[in-house]
């Protein structure tokens, strides 16, 4: 009985005297001012920044973010890309330096919570490559914002570099079947180091004047080439706006005439995506989705090739945003279908803003024969069934491999480009659902030259 005062006490000292102090070396995360991670995959639901449900109770930030475990993933996970990568581990694996973070959860006393200090790029192999050192505690309290101080567990692998640590995973309640609602706050512990970027400027897709390789194909909000509408932090005369709409996942989707290369460098983070922001509030996420935009049709992860994930950290004012590798959804999906950029601004939101761009860095080009659409054609193609709804199948003269192709509307806007040097298929089939309802005109390129024709779709 009198353990139990004792605890009573305690948790009313906690709720209203206020919670021991954070003892990480580093601010990481507090969902206002200090945002040094860019979110990558999430098993649960996760909601940042919110408004503090629980302001008055032991934590006064007024923002927080909160998380609902998934149920069913017995390995639940939060990945974070850190900005910057970690200094001085030793530290935390000796114990003389901790992590720790405010939790307050309806989860019971004792519930895990880990954290899982590993390099982005191998750790994307199987478990436990990657995986450089894992922190635990456990909570005290159920209901009430507490601190948590973690202790090094165990390292999963020794071969990790420890100076390559660009990622953490949180996990709640690892291995069990819970749902759970965590909310969290000052994320805390080691120092990062602001490594030199990799190369961003590989290829300058747009600067929305004077080039533009981008041509929009749809959106669920409005985009429209505006004025800049501030010049203190970019020069530039015309830039992009987007206006987002109320949709949960609004997706923005820009296509482009050719086949992009290296696309493995940015994969591997060698190299990265990077655009000018100027966006309403800090914290503001930006993803890059390549996709094959065919595919994509299927439903989420089909067709996604990579996501690319950045975050802005300035209000009303433009700034550089890399995008960092966090997650390839549909392995099949090759460098040679990719077709489609999708951009996603404060995805798994519901909240519309408005945001401007500029300057978008991506791999480079290698074009698709420019005039196979304006060639004499040396040879003979057959398409079918005429019209289409769904797939246009293609036979060359002396059934001859189709090695590439191009699809322009009436209005020469390219909708489908692909090269295909090493395709042996005698019959090629294109996708063409996706098409609007039209005349389109066919140009294909085989070993003895090139075709042109038009063909229709109708729905």
């Amino acid at each position: 009985m009198k353990k139990i005062l004792l605890l009573a006490i305690a948790s009313l000292f906690v709720a209203h005297f206020g919670l021991a102090q954070i003892v990480g070396e580093n601010m990481i995360e507090n969902f206002e001012n200090t945002r040094k991670i860019n979110y990558g995959y999430i098993s649960g639901a996760f909601s940042q920044p919110i408004g503090n449900p629980y302001l008055g109770l032991g934590n006064t930030s007024s923002q927080v973010g909160q998380y609902v475990r998934s149920a069913g993933t017995q390995y639940d996970v939060i990945v974070c890309n850190l900005v910057g990568t970690a200094v001085g581990i030793n530290d935390y694996i000796a114990g003389t330096k901790k992590f720790s973070m405010k939790v307050y959860t309806t989860a019971p006393v004792g519930t895990s919570v880990e954290l899982t200090m590993q390099n982005a790029a191998i750790a994307s192999g199987p478990y436990p490559v990657g995986r450089h050192s894992v922190y635990s505690a456990t909570t005290t309290i159920s209901n009430g914002w507490q601190v948590l101080t973690f202790t090094f567990s165990n390292q999963p692998t020794t071969n990790t570099p420890a100076a390559q640590l660009d990622q953490m995973v949180i996990s709640f309640n690892n291995n069990s079947f819970t749902g759970d609602t965590y909310t969290w706050d000052d994320l805390a512990g080691v120092a990062l180091n602001n490594v030199t970027a990799p190369t961003t400027n590989d290829f300058l897709w747009a600067n929305f004047g004077t080039i533009n390789h981008l041509a929009f194909n749809r959106a669920d909000g409005a985009w429209s080439k505006v004025q800049n509408p501030d010049r203190a932090g970019n020069p530039s005369d015309s830039v992009a706006r987007y206006v987002r709409s109320g949709v949960q996942y609004d997706v923005l989707a820009l296509r482009w005439d050719a086949q992009l290369r290296n696309l493995a460098d940015y994969r591997a983070n060698t190299k990265k995506f990077s655009l000018k922001v100027w966006s309403p509030a800090a914290g503001t996420t930006v993803q890059f989705t390549l996709q094959d935009s065919l595919a994509a049709r299927g439903g989420y992860p089909a067709g996604r090739y990579s996501e690319f994930t950045g975050v802005t950290t300035t209000t009303n004012q433009w700034e550089k945003v890399v995008l960092t590798w966090v997650n390839t959804p549909d392995a099949s999906v090759t460098d040679a279908n990719v077709n489609e950029l999708a951009i996603l601004y404060n995805s798994n939101t519901f909240a519309p803003i408005t945001v401007y761009m500029d300057s978008l860095y991506g791999p480079q080009f290698t074009p698709v024969i420019n005039s196979l659409d304006q060639v004499t054609a040396k040879t003979t193609v057959k398409a079918y069934p005429q019209p289409a709804s769904n797939v246009l199948n293609l036979v060359a003269a002396n059934n001859e491999a189709i090695t590439a192709l191009m699809v322009r509307d009436m209005t020469g806007r390219a909708v489908i480009t692909q090269e295909m040097p090493n395709n042996q298929n005698v019959v090629l089939t294109l996708n063409v659902a996706e098409l609007p309802a039209g005349i389109y005109q066919l140009s294909t390129k085989t070993r003895s030259g090139y075709a042109n024709q038009p063909f229709v779709v109708k729905k």
